[in-house]
């Protein structure tokens, strides 16, 4: 039994590789992107409300966050189809370029590690509850940003390892 929740977890994370390959691959027409927008708004303004309202004035512990649920899913999409329908499009400056390239480059070793990071920050006693949850959720977020693009940058000029890992 436990062997096939872990395949169905790492399944689940592959959905995200799959909807990102289709949303590019496919050109979307303006009323699905009008709908993604619109649930993700939707999903985004619930997550606020359960995480800040329904949560600490009841006492649940609703789970707005899990990566399989709709709210994510939709918000998920359409952060990526704002990258590609609208930041893709601005002329940046030559030096933004290379900044964003080489952080390009990072993006699948940050997503390969940053669990692990979760956990060691999450043992050290850093985690969603040092701080309100909307504060929290951004600091965490950057603090794993940041020592998983320090960490992958680092293996990446190691020889083999960076080739074949990064």
């Amino acid at each position: 039994m436990c062997g096939i929740h872990k395949q169905v977890y790492v399944a689940g994370y592959m959905f995200y590789f799959v909807i990102g390959y289709y949303l590019f691959l496919h050109d979307i027409s303006a009323k699905i992107k009008k709908c993604i927008y619109s649930l993700s708004v939707v999903g985004f303004v619930y997550s606020v409300i359960v995480l800040c309202l329904l949560n600490p004035l009841f006492g649940f512990k609703i789970g707005v966050l899990g990566y399989s649920n709709p709210n994510i899913v939709f918000m998920s999409m359409c952060v990526f189809l704002f990258f590609t329908d609208v930041v893709s499009k601005h002329k940046f400056s030559n030096k933004f370029k290379r900044v964003i390239t080489s952080l390009s480059g990072l993006t699948y070793g940050i997503y390969l590690i940053h669990v692990l990071i979760l956990k060691v920050l999450h043992n050290m006693g850093v985690s969603l509850l040092f701080c309100a949850k909307s504060v929290s959720i951004l600091i965490v977020s950057l603090i794993t940003f940041i020592f998983a693009a320090i960490i992958v940058y680092i293996m990446k000029k190691v020889p083999l390892v960076g080739k074949y890992l990064c």
